[in-house]
């Protein structure tokens, strides 16, 4: 379903609309500085801290912190930028980094010294990512979620709209796992594993994530939407210490991916098992279909669709541009 649980019905605005930066000040420590509807200067609301700023229309310059002078300004591409004191806070740049730092979160090298406004954080809409899977599970009783991004061959964590980590890989690796801590509010930690994996079987990529060595399921893609049914997970044992031993009954990751081929195939009604167009496969969890290419000997992951037609497309797109 494309309508989201009651927990997240009208709880974000939109996110092409909406920016936020969290950066450093010398004598004041960390700020967020939040923008909502940035594109309309009637209607645009600004926040420093979670306080909301008086914003006139056209308003675009601020006083922040410590007499701090806060700009908000459109780049030549048409995205927002935060300048603080006149130099532009750091952006997430989701694409290649140099050699040495392709899995870094920063890329200094590009950036001389002086020249950007330190980030304390990297929200997803800073650097443009384009969400595919998200997971919810419930720890200290408060709900907590790990998001997923693919972008140029680059898969990106997200942790409670913060992104954590990322992972480069090549177009010819059928098999990718990262594992990442995730801080609670009293500064313990839980260890997460997501894994991605193409399903020769069931030809499909999969993704599976466990914290604390307990499954967590995805409760939204970006072609299904949201999926009511998925209950998130408590982590009973979030104040174990780091890395320690399963829980009895837990799995790894690794075992979200082995479902029984039944199960998928049960999902989808055989009359359209068999119809299915080539390049394209169903995947039952998500409620999608995805497209994937023959490169070389290894399939090549083209997108997810809602319709089969598109993937389908996809597909003949992608197999004209390599003839």
């Amino acid at each position: 379903s494309a309508e989201g649980p009651p927990w997240r019905i009208g709880a974000m605005p939109d996110a092409d609309k909406t920016r936020t930066w969290n950066f450093l000040l010398p004598d004041t420590g960390e700020h967020e500085f939040k923008v909502e509807n940035a594109g309309s200067s009637k209607e645009r609301r600004c926040f420093i801290d979670g306080s909301c700023l008086e914003c006139p229309p056209e308003t675009a310059l601020f006083t922040g912190p410590g007499a701090s002078l806060l700009e908000l300004r459109q780049g030549q591409v048409g995205r927002w930028q935060l300048l603080v004191n006149g130099t532009m806070v750091e952006e997430y740049n989701p694409g290649k980094h140099h050699k040495g730092d392709e899995n870094s979160m920063r890329e200094f090298r590009s950036m001389p010294e002086g020249s950007y406004t330190i980030a304390t954080k990297f929200t997803a809409e800073s650097g443009g990512l384009k969400i595919v899977r998200k997971f919810r599970f419930i720890a200290m009783d408060a709900f907590h979620e790990v998001e997923i991004a693919h972008k140029d061959w680059i898969w990106h964590f997200l942790y409670d709209g913060q992104v954590l980590d990322r992972l480069t890989h090549t177009m010819w690796e059928d098999k990718c796992s990262k594992v990442f801590h995730l801080e609670m509010t009293d500064g313990r930690k839980l260890i997460a594993e997501l894994r991605m994996e193409w399903m020769e079987a069931k030809r499909l990529w999969g993704y599976a994530l466990s914290v604390n060595h307990i499954p967590v399921p995805t409760y939204w893609t970006m072609a299904g939407g949201y999926d009511n049914n998925a209950m998130p997970p408590e982590i009973i044992d979030a104040t174990s210490p780091l890395g320690g031993s399963p829980p009895a009954g837990a799995l790894p990751a690794a075992a979200a991916l082995e479902e029984p081929m039944e199960e998928v195939e049960a999902a989808l009604p055989l009359a359209d098992r068999e119809l299915l167009p080539q390049g394209v496969s169903f995947d039952a969890e998500a409620r999608c279909y995805q497209a994937n290419i023959m490169v070389r000997g290894k399939f090549m992951f083209l997108g997810e669709y809602k319709t089969p037609e598109e993937a389908h497309a996809r597909w003949q797109e992608e197999s004209e541009r390599l003839k």
